[in-house]
């Protein structure tokens, strides 16, 4: 959605702002190594011109879960270069071991901060997200973003980021700078290519610090073609599955954890308290018409896609035994401008300071209490 944009200072008469160019885009990679939140302020900048063996990718970040960013400045490629650069570096990084990570971390502290005191990358996590702890090695690199930064963003830039995203749910994002000159003054501003389901006038607020994390886990109940949120209701389970990245990552919860569980491109429909660690969807038992406990089967679920999986460990179905403390039905799914959204990680702490008025927000439209129940 590339449109245009005019600035007026404001005085006793309206003096537009002239749009110039800067210098170079290494000049715009520059003034993003010096403070990355101008992109979002719950990243931490590791790398930058890190080398991938095919190429220098321009920034690295990593997010207040572990997750990955991978930030690429289009500079004067062709749409169809940046997009597939920016989809080699993804397939590079998704690969990447935390050893791998601090060796990249102490390399972009000797080139880009020799006057500052070489620091551990788990020391300088907990100093950027003050109040969260370092993940656990599961969750380091559980998740990676794409991010295409550029100047302007044209028409078959967004096209094909936005049949990457809405086709294949691959996790790529665009935004753009723009320069502006009033006299010996310059300004830049920022504009992301915003989802669907957000305002363009009413962007998501972005806190210049991430608060600690509250306690309550955000859930991802994700692909309603492969499993059936009334069949979850029903039975009192959460779940994920189809890779490595999804089914095993919800082996993580213990009984006693909340979760406020979010469908992607609907809301939150329920908040739910763990009541047995997640077993492999062979392993999970329900009670037939005698009470007695027997394995799920397909044909006692209206979607049975789950099963499709098979019983490969790290492609089968991972489910997780809850108490409902609320749940509504998909169509009745809460969502609203500013409230923090499921992500491509099943189950994740989230960081931003955003997430207590989420959770807050929430259980008071379900009138619920804040406090656990």
């Amino acid at each position: 959605m590339p449109f245009r944009e005019a600035i007026w200072h404001l005085g006793p008469q309206l003096q537009p702002l002239t749009q110039v160019s800067l210098d170079s885009e290494s000049q715009l990679e520059g003034y993003l190594c010096d403070d990355l939140g101008i992109l979002d302020a719950g990243w931490m900048l590791i790398g930058r011109q890190v080398w991938t063996g095919h190429g220098r990718l321009d920034l690295l970040a990593m997010d207040s879960d572990g997750g990955l960013v991978v930030i690429e400045l289009k500079k004067h490629q062709t749409p169809r270069e940046v997009v597939a650069q920016v989809l080699d570096y993804g397939s590079w990084a998704k690969n990447l071991s935390l050893a791998e990570l601090e060796a990249i971390f102490n390399t972009f502290q000797a080139n880009h901060r020799p006057n500052q005191p070489l620091v551990g990358l788990r020391d300088a996590f907990l100093d950027h997200f003050q109040g969260l702890d370092f993940p656990e090695d599961d969750d380091i690199n559980a998740t990676h973003e794409l991010v295409v930064v550029a100047a302007e963003l044209d028409g078959q830039t967004e096209r094909i980021l936005n049949y990457l995203t809405e086709t294949w749910q691959v996790p790529v994002r665009a935004v753009f700078f723009r320069v502006y000159e009033y006299g010996a003054d310059r300004f830049i501003t920022r504009n992301w290519l915003l989802e669907e389901d957000e305002e363009e006038d009413a962007p998501r607020p972005r806190p210049t610090k991430p608060s600690a994390w509250e306690g309550t886990y955000c859930m991802t109940f994700g692909s309603l073609t492969e499993r059936s949120w009334e069949d979850a209701r029903r039975y009192g389970y959460v779940s994920a599955g189809g890779s490595a990245w999804f089914g095993p990552k919800l082996k993580k919860l213990r009984s006693g954890d909340r979760l406020l569980v979010y469908i992607p491109q609907k809301g939150y429909v329920a908040v739910a308290e763990v009541e047995e660690p997640a077993v492999p969807l062979n392993e999970f038992k329900i009670p037939d018409a005698t009470g007695e406990l027997l394995p799920i089967r397909p044909d006692q679920l209206q979607n049975p896609g789950i099963f499709a999986f098979g019983e490969d460990p790290n492609k089968t179905e991972y489910l997780v035994k809850v108490r409902w403390i609320h749940d509504v039905p998909e169509a009745e799914a809460y969502i609203e401008d500013g409230l923090i959204k499921g992500n491509q990680n099943p189950i994740y702490r989230p960081g931003s300071a955003m997430w207590p008025q989420t959770v807050a927000k929430v259980m008071a439209h379900w009138g619920l209490p804040t406090s656990r129940l």
